[in-house]
């Protein structure tokens, strides 16, 4: 039973640490000008303005979605991702929030998630996070 126990254990310690590392999901490697990274949780920093951002955000969105809800004071788009060839079964939320109170810097929140089944699309929120940092750097 000990060396059971002492096998076991390891494994469960392996097991757990991947399991904590995919929920942290991609994002953490993506290197661009002027931005630093945290978890998906938190979001993306960026050393640019909320205001800088948006409108590359915005733009994005709007390029490959449908039935997109904007509200521009708060910064936030939510709707349906896909071109409108196929019914699109992937919803998106793409928020830029304020990060210090100088105005400098600005957490960039996007989320992909399947419709039907609730389940994040975290390959999805990458392409459209690298999608808005290549558009930034692009100016």
């Amino acid at each position: 039973m000990c060396n059971t126990l002492k096998l076991l254990a390891p494994l469960v310690l392996c097991i757990a640490a991947a399991s904590a590392w995919s929920c942290a999901g991609p994002g953490t490697g993506a290197a661009t000008r002027g931005s630093t990274t945290s978890s998906r949780s938190q979001g993306t920093v960026l050393t640019y303005s909320p205001a800088t951002i948006w409108p590359h955000a915005r733009r994005v969105v709007q390029a490959s979605s449908r039935d997109m809800v904007l509200d521009e004071s708060a910064m936030r788009a939510t709707g349906l991702w896909g071109d409108g060839r196929l019914p699109s079964k992937n919803r998106v939320e793409v928020s830029v929030e304020p990060f210090d109170s100088a105005g400098r810097k600005a957490i960039l929140r996007v989320r992909a998630w399947h419709s039907e089944t609730g389940a994040n699309d975290p390959q999805l929120a990458e392409r459209i996070l690298l999608a808005i940092q290549q558009s930034l750097l692009a100016r």
